[in-house]
């Protein structure tokens, strides 16, 4: 998945419509949502959005438990009521969104 992918799924997870273009933010406005632009929301690089997904979603955050030498220091997890999902990333907000997209 590349990362327009996992952001765009994020943003429809956080209720939000995804606008390319002004026409579509000045509709969905108009139309009661608060749209996502691909310049203004990045929960890969941007804590506070990646926090309100764990805030949302229940998200369990496990470190790794060794020094991070090794491939990835953090799991982060979310139960959908039906199965576990988890992801493994040295990156906390990359292993957050991955997590969150695949739900």
């Amino acid at each position: 998945m590349t990362d327009l992918e996992i952001v765009k799924k994020c943003a429809e997870k956080m209720g939000y419509v995804w606008c390319d273009s002004d026409f579509e933010y000045k509709t969905a406005v108009a139309n009661g949502y608060r749209p996502a632009a691909g310049s203004n929301y990045d929960p890969l690089h941007d804590d506070a959005q990646a926090m309100a997904l764990v805030k949302k979603f229940g998200l369990i955050i496990e470190p790794d438990g060794v020094m991070p030498t090794t491939e990835w220091w953090v799991q982060v997890w979310v139960s959908d009521e039906i199965r576990w999902t988890g992801v493994a990333n040295k990156d906390l907000n990359r292993a957050i969104c991955e997590c969150v997209a695949k739900l």
